[in-house]
């Protein structure tokens, strides 16, 4: 009878588990059939064959600009390695997503080191939705960040068990630090997060060197971050940090607006519908409840550990500062989102991810019962049903966004019938056109209606001198309409076009006999961002 029960309770685990595999491998086929056409649709989004470009220059020693608070120095400087190597291009597009799986191990791994079944975790991570799996891979220097955030979960487990040796604490140290340099939203999201553990470590369990540890950690990281920002122009002479194009600020102001943004954000993180509508009303009603449920998992996780281990034994310690790593890195997301400035726009619905991977990775520990069981297994599997369902119906061409240059290639064609192979335009139109050319034809960012004045043009902020070096031969200025930041022809400053070319609808070429890059302004602090 007792080997009956136990059988049948075998089978019904099998069975349990059979339907979350049968969607992530429904999802993943999905994303296998669909990769390469979104795949580059979302690299050529402009940020990442940008990034790619600057990590060039940096190789290559040339005086490039970066943003403080996402400079990206790492992944930026191997995407510039990689991209001087044969296949270089296949190679950057790959790291993005190699990273992510990466992400989705490490959160595996640590799950199943605290005794609790690494499938929820892992199926939950890599069905979080195509954003997590796509826009937000690129750039890479985010999910650098969420793998570091993943590393110090791993970190605070290990120190509540008294197993951090000194030369993996050095290694995390190092890798925070970098990982801090190139997203400052790091510390939202990873330090302070791992510094809570260690208080709840010391006020519920009693550790104190727990708490000794985590803040050892997160102190040194800060400084090799300031170190490794201090050397970074030393060590590649041309580095320039830019104040940040973004002003943030406390604004308890900003929450009428923020929360509902937040909200539809949650919903569009689960479905894939980032830039315009997906699904029909009722399911986009459905996929907006579900969506605000994420931000409640952790923390709720955490309020069941705690409940249950009020006096915790030492092999429970582990799980308490698992659950409350990412419960203050979701709660800390999700304040930071909603009263520093971050909800611009729905494209900004990517620093709330941080939240949706921290659902992922504490719902195997909220499973303590059947019937928690069964509602893991469904939540786990409908994510990734309605992720796949919105990989298949989407168009490749809206998940690159509004300003990607969906007609890249004719316009690249129409550049190369003409021998044109250096020129300007705006920054979403100019690293996508040299990306899909191959290099054959080089294009750089620039901007009008930026301060320097009406009838300027700028170079952009964030940038590589050598883009600008005067040089001799003809060079063209797109132009793009609907308006963005080059959407006219400067006449008065450029002088008349000797040419003027069609490139697709409201598309236009405008060829000058000479390098017009002598003409252009200094960039300016305040420059267009449409």
């Amino acid at each position: 009878m007792r080997a009956a029960v136990l059988r049948s309770n075998v089978d019904l685990a099998i069975g349990a588990d059979t339907v979350p595999w049968a969607a992530a491998l429904l999802y993943i086929a999905v994303v296998s059939a669909r990769a390469v056409p979104f795949s580059t649709a979302t690299f050529l989004y402009a940020d990442a064959p940008g990034n790619a470009y600057l990590g060039a220059g940096i190789v290559a020693g040339h005086q490039v600009t970066l943003i403080p608070l996402h400079s990206e120095v790492i992944p930026n400087v191997l995407a510039g390695l990689l991209l001087h190597l044969a296949g270089g291009h296949t190679l950057v597009q790959l790291l993005g997503p190699l990273l992510a799986l990466a992400l989705a191990g490490v959160v595996g791994a640590t799950v199943r080191a605290l005794g609790r079944p690494p499938l929820l975790a892992l199926v939950a991570t890599i069905a979080a939705g195509p954003i997590a799996l796509f826009t937000y891979m690129f750039p890479t220097a985010h999910v650098l960040a969420l793998l570091g955030a993943a590393l110090l979960a791993w970190a605070s487990v290990r120190a509540a068990a008294q197993r951090l040796t000194p030369l993996s604490t050095a290694l995390i140290v190092l890798a925070s630090g970098l990982v801090l340099l190139g997203d400052g939203g790091f510390a939202v999201y990873g330090l302070l997060p791992l510094v809570a553990a260690g208080l709840v470590l010391w006020a519920v369990c009693g550790d104190r060197r727990a708490l000794v540890r985590c803040l050892t950690i997160a102190i040194s990281a800060v400084v090799v971050a300031v170190v490794a920002r201090a050397l970074a122009p030393a060590a590649a002479s041309g580095i320039v940090f830019s104040p940040d194009a973004v002003q943030m600020g406390f604004d308890l102001g900003r929450l009428p607006v923020a929360v509902p943004l937040a909200a539809h954000s949650f919903a569009w993180l689960i479905t894939g519908g980032w830039y315009g509508r997906l699904l029909p009303v009722p399911w986009e009603a459905l996929s907006l409840v579900a969506g605000c449920v994420v931000p409640l998992i952790a923390p709720a996780v955490l309020a069941l550990q705690l409940r249950r281990h009020r006096r915790p034994h030492a092999d429970d310690t582990g799980v308490v500062a698992y659950c409350v790593f990412w419960a203050a890195a979701d709660v800390l997301t999700l304040s930071a989102y909603l009263t520093l400035g971050l909800s611009e726009s729905p494209q900004s619905a990517y620093y709330l991810i941080p939240c949706l991977l921290s659902a992922s990775a504490t719902l195997p520990l909220g499973v303590t019962g059947r019937r928690s069981a069964w509602l893991a297994r469904g939540w786990a599997s409908a994510a990734a049903l309605v992720a796949a369902v919105g990989l298949a119906v989407l168009p490749a061409a809206t998940f690159s966004g509004a300003q990607a240059p969906i007609d890249g290639q004719g316009i690249v064609d129409v550049l190369r019938a003409n021998h044109l192979d250096r020129g300007y335009a705006d920054y979403w139109m100019s690293h996508p056109l040299t990306w899909i050319s191959d290099e054959r034809v080089h294009v750089f960012p620039v901007e009008e209606h930026c301060a320097a004045g009406p009838a300027a043009v700028c170079r952009f902020l964030f940038s590589d001198a050598s883009w600008y070096r005067r040089g001799s031969g003809p060079t063209f200025l797109i132009t793009r309409r609907p308006p963005g930041c080059v959407d006219t022809e400067p006449r008065a400053l450029l002088g008349r076009p000797q040419r003027v070319i069609s490139a697709g609808a409201g598309t236009v070429v405008l060829v000058y006999g000479y390098d017009i890059a002598g003409r252009f302004s200094p960039a300016t602090e305040r420059g267009c961002f449409p």
